[in-house]
């Protein structure tokens, strides 16, 4: 896409409301989906059956004004980020513990994420029995 290709898509975004990539997450019975649409109208995916997942992860990302709750998906030296200002969050939350056996319901982890404000709260959830 050239420059000016460039510049007339992040006019159109802007035109729609948009300021920033958008990104959904989507659950079903096979995995997650995490799509994403840039500025520029480009468009991804990213993929991951429930049963690739070794490990869950939860942390708080300082934005100074502003603390954003992520949860990892861990699969091998890779992993799928997904934070709280996505589109699906809470349905993957829910999804989280109907999918991987023995998952913690929410409301036994994520108050511990919450508090302190502005740490990280690093927390492995759940992690794949061997």
């Amino acid at each position: 896409m050239s420059y000016l290709q460039r510049v007339i898509e992040r006019i159109k975004s802007l035109r729609e409301g948009r300021t920033n990539t958008e990104y959904a997450i989507e659950t079903s019975a096979s995995g997650v989906c995490l799509a994403w649409r840039t500025m520029e109208n480009e468009t991804g995916e990213e993929n991951l059956d429930w049963s690739e997942i070794e490990e869950v992860e939860t942390y708080k990302v300082d934005l100074i004004t502003v603390d954003c709750i992520c949860v990892s998906l861990v699969r091998g030296e890779s992993q799928m980020v997904l934070t709280e200002d996505m589109n699906g969050w809470q349905d993957f939350l829910a999804a989280l513990s109907l999918r991987l056996d023995g998952f913690p319901r929410k409301d036994e982890w994520y108050a511990e994420v919450l508090q302190p404000a502005f740490d990280a709260n690093q927390k492995t959830l759940w992690k794949r029995s061997q």
